[in-house]
């Protein structure tokens, strides 16, 4: 299955060159997961995706969202289907 539909080696490679250009380090990737994991600071994550990370405060707490569209070079085209975790805002409350 991994060999048949995961990423290919090329394309998770120019996801990484973009990482690294933008000061971003790749702490993990799987091509069977089609998927890549980025550490970096909330300033170089702002510049390689082109958005205003914000901090927001709620009733419930405190989250870091964005506003705008992510954007990604047109070499990426393709390639990224998702950026996730720009926004660590919490999406369900236990009950």
């Amino acid at each position: 299955f991994a060999s048949r539909h995961g990423a290919d080696a090329a394309d998770l490679a120019k996801v990484e060159a973009f990482a690294r250009a933008h000061g971003l380090q790749v702490t993990g990737a799987d091509p069977s997961r089609r998927s890549v994991t980025l550490a970096g600071t909330a300033e170089a994550f702002a510049g390689a995706f082109g958005v205003d990370l914000q901090l927001y405060e709620h009733p419930s707490g405190t989250y870091r969202g964005y506003s705008g569209p992510i954007h990604l070079p047109a070499g990426l085209g393709g390639i990224v289907e998702a950026v996730l975790g720009l926004d660590d805002r919490p999406a369900a409350s236990p009950r």
